[in-house]
C-alpha cells in the first residue's frame, strides 16, 4: 500500500516535467526545420558568408548617408559625371559598372589611357574582380549600379557646414575614406595583385616559428618615405611638434623619420627608408604610418606577428570597424608624433599583453582577409547597397535580351554563372533611363533606342523608294526596275554612259528577291538595327576596348585575371542552392525521426 501511494506521488510530481520535456523537444523540432529550411528572402551566401557577417557593421556605417534618401538614378549621374567618364577628361577616372541579371557591364564612355598608369591597372583589377564575382554567382547578385573611383584623395567632405546644400553625397566607392569623408570601401586592388591569401594569411604560422615572440628584438621599426599625404581634410591634417620647421606636413613620412631622428634620438625606435617586409618579423613592434590614404602594409605587417603601433590617421580601410586599438593594435599620433614613444613605453612594460594583441591581430587578418572572406565583403555589400537604389539599373528595353546574348559570347567568365536561374525582381518595375545597356542584334552588335529609330526612319525611306519606282514611267535599265533616278535617291547616281551603280543595282536585287519571296504588294522586312554607342557595354567587350592602354602588353585587359588572387571559377549560386536543399532535407528527417 505504501510503495503503491510512493509510486502514485512520484507519477504526479514527474508528470508536468515529462509534459514541459515534450513540448520543449517539440518546439526544438520544428525550430530546427524553421532554422535550416531554406528563406526565399535569404541570399544564397547567407550561410557561405556567417563567418564574416561582422562586415556589416562596417557596410551599415558607409551606407548610413543614404537611409532616408535612398540612391536615385539622378544622384548616380551626378556622381558618374563628377568623376569623369567623359572620353576628353583626363587623370580623374572612376569607372562605372552594372550588373543587371547576373551580367556584368562596363560604361564604354571610360577609356583607362585617359587616366594615370597606376590608377588604369587599380581600376582594370577592380573589374576583374566583378568579373570573376559575377561569373561565379550569377543572377544570384542583386542588381545594382556602381562608381568606382581609384584616387586616393576623398571624394567630399561631409562635415563642411555646406557640405549637405546640393543633396546627399555622391555614391563612390574606394578604397579608403576620411572619417570626414562619405566614401563607401571597397577592398584595395592590393589584395589581390599581392596574392595576400597566399603570401600572408596562409604563412602566418611559418612567421611565428621562424620568429618566436621571446626571440624577436625589443625594438619598433618602420620604413618606407615615399608618398604624399592629402591634407584636403581637416580631419586628416597632421600636426608636427616644435622644433621641427613649420609647414604643411605633405610627405609625413619623411617628416616623421626627420624627428625621430632629431627629437627622439632613440636605437630603439627606427624609421627609414625602409627594408624587404618579412625582415620586420625580426622585431616586436612595428611602426606603420599611412600614405597619401589608407595604406595596404597595415595587414601585411599584422600576418607578421609583430605588434603593430598604428598611426591614427582617421583614414579607414573596408576592414577598420572590426580593428579595435589595444585589442588588434596600439595607437599613436593622434595628435602629435611623440605618441609613438608613448606606445613603445607602453608595450616595453606590457611584455605579455603586447604578446596576445599582436597574436590577436595576426589572427584578425589571418581569418577575416582571405579570398574568401573579401568575396564575402562584396557580397554583403552589393546586398544593403542594392536596397538603396531607388530605380533599376540598365532600362527598360533590351536588358533582359542582352543578359542573355553577353552570357553566351562572354566565355567561360560569363558561362559559370550564366546556369542559375534569374532572380525575380518583383516590386522593381524598369524604367527608361540615360545610362541604359545596350541591346544586341542578330551580329551580337550594341545597339541602342536611337539605332531602333534610325532603323525605323530607313525602313519607311525604303519603303517610299520602292513606291516611287512603281509609279508609270519610272526608268528601268535591262528590262528591270533600279538603273533610273529613283534608284539613284540613295546617294549613287547613274552615269550618263549607261553605267549606274553597283549599289543601287545590288540593292534594288534584293528589294525584287524580297519581293518575290513575300508577294509584290508586301513591304520588304525591315534592316538589321544598325550599331550605335551604348552607356553599357558587356564586359568582355569593354576590356577589348582597353587593349594597349598605356603601352600594356597585348592582351593584359582581357587576360589580367590570371595574374590576380581570384576564388577559382565555379557556379557557386547553384552549389550553395543544392547544399541549401540537402541541409533542409537532412533537418526535416531528423525532426520527423521517431
Amino acid at each position: 500500500m505504501k510503495e503503491s501511494s510512493r509510486n502514485a506521488r512520484t507519477a504526479s510530481a514527474l508528470g508536468p516535467l515529462l509534459l514541459l520535456l515534450g513540448a520543449l523537444l517539440l518546439s526544438a523540432s520544428q525550430s530546427a526545420v524553421a532554422v535550416t529550411a531554406p528563406d526565399a528572402g535569404t541570399p544564397l551566401w547567407a550561410s557561405h558568408c556567417e563567418r564574416w557577417s561582422s562586415f556589416e557593421r562596417g557596410i551599415w556605417e558607409n551606407l548610413l548617408f543614404w537611409q532616408e534618401s535612398g540612391i536615385s538614378e539622378e544622384l548616380m549621374g551626378r556622381a558618374i559625371e563628377a568623376l569623369g567618364t567623359e572620353p576628353g577628361r583626363t587623370k580623374r577616372v572612376g569607372v562605372a559598372v552594372a550588373i543587371v541579371n547576373g551580367t556584368l557591364y562596363v560604361a564604354r564612355s571610360t577609356p583607362l589611357s585617359k587616366t594615370y598608369a597606376w590608377w588604369a591597372h587599380n581600376l582594370l583589377v577592380w573589374v576583374h574582380v566583378l568579373r570573376r564575382l559575377v561569373a561565379r554567382w550569377g543572377p544570384a547578385l542583386p542588381d545594382v549600379e556602381l562608381l568606382l573611383g581609384a584616387d586616393d584623395d576623398p571624394s567630399q567632405d561631409v562635415s563642411l557646414p555646406d557640405g549637405w546644400v546640393a543633396g546627399p553625397p555622391l555614391p563612390v566607392m574606394k578604397h579608403c575614406r576620411s572619417t570626414a569623408s562619405a566614401d563607401i570601401t571597397i577592398p584595395t586592388w592590393h589584395f589581390y595583385t599581392l596574392n595576400a591569401t597566399t603570401n600572408f594569411f596562409s604563412r602566418t604560422h611559418h612567421f611565428n616559428q621562424d620568429h618566436p615572440w621571446a626571440q624577436r628584438e625589443h625594438k619598433a621599426y618602420g620604413g618606407g618615405l615615399l608618398y604624399h599625404r592629402s591634407q584636403a581634410m581637416a580631419a586628416n591634417r597632421k600636426h608636427m611638434e616644435t622644433g621641427i620647421a613649420p609647414g604643411d606636413p605633405f610627405m609625413v613620412r619623411e617628416r616623421f623619420a626627420d624627428f625621430l631622428n632629431k627629437e627622439v634620438k632613440s636605437p630603439h625606435i627606427v624609421f627609414d627608408a625602409g627594408r624587404p617586409l618579412e625582415r620586420w618579423a625580426a622585431y616586436k613592434m612595428a611602426i606603420h604610418i599611412d600614405g597619401i590614404s589608407c595604406s595596404s602594409k597595415v595587414w601585411q605587417l599584422m600576418a607578421l606577428g609583430s605588434l603593430v603601433l598604428r598611426e591614427q590617421s582617421n583614414y579607414k580601410a573596408f576592414y577598420d570597424d572590426g580593428l579595435h586599438s589595444f585589442e588588434h593594435y596600439v595607437p599613436f599620433w593622434r595628435h602629435r608624433p611623440r605618441e609613438v614613444v608613448w606606445a613603445y613605453d607602453w608595450a616595453t612594460r606590457h611584455d605579455a599583453a603586447a604578446a596576445r594583441i599582436a597574436a590577436a591581430g595576426q589572427a584578425y587578418v589571418r581569418d577575416m582577409l582571405t579570398s574568401q572572406g573579401l568575396e564575402c565583403y562584396w557580397l554583403l555589400l552589393l546586398q544593403q547597397y542594392s536596397g538603396l537604389l531607388r530605380y533599376t539599373p540598365g532600362g527598360q528595353q533590351g536588358a533582359r535580351r542582352v543578359g542573355a546574348a553577353a552570357a553566351a559570347a562572354a566565355g567561360p567568365e560569363a558561362a559559370a554563372g550564366a546556369g542559375v536561374a534569374a532572380v525575380p525582381t518583383a516590386g522593381r518595375q524598369r524604367r527608361r533611363g540615360g545610362r541604359r545597356l545596350a541591346g544586341l542584334d542578330g551580329d551580337g552588335v550594341v545597339v541602342g533606342k536611337a539605332a531602333r529609330a534610325e532603323a525605323a526612319e530607313k525602313e519607311a525611306e525604303a519603303e517610299a523608294e520602292e513606291q516611287e519606282q512603281k509609279r508609270p514611267g519610272a526608268a528601268t535599265s535591262g528590262g528591270g526596275r533600279g538603273g533610273g533616278p529613283a534608284a539613284s535617291s540613295s546617294g549613287s547616281s547613274a552615269s550618263s554612259n549607261g553605267s549606274s551603280s553597283s549599289s543601287s543595282s545590288s540593292s534594288s536585287s534584293k528589294r525584287r528577291q524580297q519581293q518575290t519571296a513575300t508577294g509584290a504588294g508586301d513591304p520588304p522586312p525591315p534592316p538589321p538595327p544598325a550599331a550605335v554607342e551604348a552607356f553599357y557595354v558587356p564586359v568582355d567587350r569593354w576590356l577589348a576596348l582597353q587593349e594597349g592602354s598605356h603601352g600594356w602588353r597585348p592582351g593584359l585587359a582581357a587576360g589580367l585575371s590570371e595574374e590576380l588572387e581570384l576564388l577559382p571559377l565555379v557556379p557557386m549560386a547553384a552549389a550553395a542552392r543544392a547544399a541549401a536543399q540537402e541541409l533542409a532535407a537532412a533537418a526535416n528527417a531528423t525532426a520527423l525521426r521517431p
